[in-house]
């Protein structure tokens, strides 16, 4: 949607990341008002997202450090939902890399 106005963003989550805020702060790229206002609100969520995804990451790391393996599969089966909300994610972001 960005291409309409005529941004282009490379591919590659951490391109996105570190764009979305130069196009937000960029006064002269024409963008409307509401679609600024809701590029802002997914970035914030983007970040909330992310800050999940590490402290997952963290937690899967810690029980296999630990040798948890039998805790990790109950994390897997108990959380199925935010694990599949973290693959959904991934796939997202493997779509802008």
């Amino acid at each position: 949607m960005l291409l309409e106005f005529g941004i282009e963003i490379s591919k590659g989550d951490n391109n996105l990341i570190k764009t979305i805020p130069f196009i937000l702060e960029d006064a002269e790229n024409n963008l409307p008002y509401n679609f600024r206002d809701l590029l802002a609100s997914q970035k914030l969520a983007l970040d909330d997202l992310i800050v999940q995804i590490k402290s997952l990451d963290a937690q899967i790391a810690k029980q296999h450090s630990t040798g948890g393996k039998e805790r990790i599969g109950h994390i897997a089966k108990n959380h199925s939902d935010k694990n599949s909300e973290v693959s959904y994610l991934r796939g997202l972001f493997q779509l802008y890399q």
